[in-house]
């Protein structure tokens, strides 16, 4: 098949516009995989203050980098520092009994 000099300049735009659209989403996956959390955005994402952020840190409770007058927590010091907070399942039901759906289990 005979192609066009139109079609040339068509195909190579195509070929550039998908190669940004997958340059762009890999760039975003990286961002995601890799996140770095101020202490702003850390306070944000666990829900806690300032003055207990800092006490994680002074005892050695949470990683993080510090640089000039910034720290910085990265996604691998926050899934250490919550798995070593975390308490796994013990129940052996497989459903919730019916009182927790009639409203909770009161005496």
């Amino acid at each position: 098949m005979k192609k066009d000099a139109q079609t040339i300049p068509n195909e190579a735009n195509a070929e550039n516009n998908i190669t940004r659209l997958i340059e762009k989403a890999a760039k975003k996956l990286a961002a995601t995989a890799h996140h770095v959390y101020d202490n702003k955005g850390l306070m944000e994402y666990l829900n806690i203050g300032d003055k207990l952020l800092k006490k994680l840190r002074d005892e050695g409770l949470i990683g993080y980098s510090h640089l000039g007058d910034k720290y910085w927590y990265t996604q691998a010091d926050v899934d250490k520092f919550l798995l070593r907070f975390h308490y796994n399942d013990f129940s052996s039901l497989s459903s919730l009994p019916a009182s927790f759906m009639e409203g909770g289990m009161h005496g």
